[in-house]
């Protein structure tokens, strides 16, 4: 995932961020982000600190990951004591891009969708631990619990959606305990987490003032999206509560296939399967009565229930539950419920002497699908660089701006970020790439194009306003350039 990452930057997001940093502007990314205050202010920071270096970006990135696995093996071995062994198991599979693909992506999604993410799962983890501990451990547990999950709000609202799972999972917890102390803790640590949920989510809209500088994320657009069709917000909700407790992982043991004719099939296949035989090998075999309801400390319906809580604020906010791509990153407050759930379903599917199959299955599809996403970013990496390179001639750079149309769809700014990485800054900031679907809104059809085209692009302080000397039409296809040509073309061609 690591050299995936440091091949395929800058994708999604990081695009705009790389355009920001090349032209000399990280004092503005704290101004570029009203909607996330803290966040502006820290990827500024590490900006200023380290500049534009993929390899710190990618780095930090991928700790963030793999905290968030550790993490999600913690509360496995919390929530099924018994098995603990495998907390690793469930830790490989939150890591791998079985469910999420935005892995790729480094700091403007993993600081404020992991990061917060981590602030609360901290906290539920800290929580858990003091239910079981003495009377002293419990109450510094509430505190700490309480302030991580109180940072992780404040931060970004991708926090409200991990702490939606997190009091689903304690509210579990709590039905399943028998001991009288157990039950009275998790009902105070359900209030806790709620209460610093909700309060610290008061403040974050008073700093940020969601409805002017990011309305499609405040709740006037989640109460105008539920009055307007709330039967697509349960559908919404339903699709995605079955693509992450299921769907995805069912999708990428689909996609292991062996083509001897391809060597990345072959690659792939081989890496999963060493996956496999290693978790083969270490890991012993289960005793599945530690997943039974009886014997854990959640009933295996309450971390579906918790899937649903973490996906609610992403169905009602309009936004896709079953996405794949930069989409799925609104399914990684979900990940820690739903790979523990997905496993206990797995333990449960078999008999007990097909058990470590379901493990070596397990470690086979998720190495698989991370190897995959991986070479797939780094080879459309090369095509995107030869992309530059052959549209680096027809690119003079001065004052007038060179528009690109790509035949394809993709975000404007990704595509301009990633064919011009290469390019000199006087160049890189007189071009601008737009896709299939924005170029023909802006220019008219190319059979009709407007006469004199001018580029006025404002993204969050990402400014390109002036006359469009070069107009271009970009054919491309299956990650192969086929011409480069004007966009506008005469009536009677």
């Amino acid at each position: 995932m690591f050299w995936g990452a440091l091949e395929a930057y800058p994708l999604y997001d990081d695009g705009w961020l790389l355009m920001m940093l090349r032209e000399g502007a990280p004092g503005q990314l704290a101004a570029a982000m009203p909607d996330r205050p803290l966040f502006g202010r820290l990827v500024g920071f590490l900006a200023s600190a380290w500049g534009s270096s993929p390899l710190f970006f990618v780095s930090l990135s991928m700790l963030l990951c793999a905290v968030y696995a550790f993490q999600v093996g913690l509360l496995w071995r919390r929530v099924f004591p018994d098995m603990k062994q495998y907390g690793c198991l469930a830790g490989a599979m939150a890591m791998s891009t079985l469910l999420v693909q935005a892995q790729l992506c480094t700091l403007l999604v993993e600081l404020p969708c992991v990061a917060p993410a981590i602030a609360v799962l901290g906290g539920l983890l800290l929580l858990l631990r003091g239910v079981e501990g003495s009377e002293r451990t419990w109450r510094v547990s509430v505190l700490l619990a309480s302030a991580l999950i109180v940072s992780g709000v404040l931060f970004s609202e991708y926090a409200v959606a991990s702490a939606a799972a997190g009091i689903t999972i304690l509210g579990g917890m709590y039905l399943s305990a028998e001991e009288p102390v157990a039950r009275t803790r998790l009902r105070w640590a359900l209030a806790a987490m709620a209460i610093a949920t909700a309060a610290s989510y008061v403040v974050f809209l008073q700093m940020t003032n969601l409805t002017v500088s990011r309305p499609s994320v405040s709740p006037n657009n989640a109460s105008a999206v539920m009055r307007k069709n709330p039967i697509s917000v349960v559908t919404n909700l339903l699709n995605g509560v079955w693509y992450a407790a299921l769907g995805a992982a069912a999708k990428a043991a689909g996609q292991v296939s062996l083509d001897w004719s391809s060597r990345f099939t072959v690659l792939a296949t081989a890496y999963g399967a060493m996956s496999a035989g290693l978790l083969w090998w270490l890991l012993p075999k289960p005793d599945l009565s530690g997943v039974r309801p009886s014997a854990s400390r959640i009933h295996p319906g309450a971390l579906v229930l918790a899937v649903a809580a973490g996906l609610l604020p992403v169905a009602m906010m309009g936004r896709g539950t079953a996405l794949t791509g930069f989409g799925s990153r609104f399914l990684l407050p979900v990940v820690p419920a739903a790979s523990i759930a997905l496993l206990v379903f797995l333990f449960h599917l078999v008999r007990s002497r097909w058990t470590r199959v379901v493990v070596a299955a397990i470690g086979l599809i998720t190495a698989h699908a991370s190897f995959s996403t991986a070479v797939a970013a780094r080879r459309e990496a090369r095509q995107i660089d030869a992309l530059g390179d052959s549209l680096a001639p027809y690119v003079s750079g001065g004052s007038e701006y060179t528009v690109a149309v790509l035949s394809q769809s993709g975000m404007d700014y990704e595509l301009t970020a990633r064919v011009s990485r290469r390019w000199p800054l006087e160049q890189a900031r007189s071009f601008w790439m737009f896709d299939l679907d924005s170029g023909p809104a802006l220019y008219g059809p190319r059979r009709g194009c407007v006469a004199s085209p001018r580029i006025e692009k404002d993204l969050r302080t990402l400014r390109r306003f002036g006359a469009v000397s070069s107009l271009l039409w970009v054919e491309y296809r299956n990650g192969h350039l086929i011409s480069i040509e004007p966009y506008c073309q005469e009536i009677g061609r």
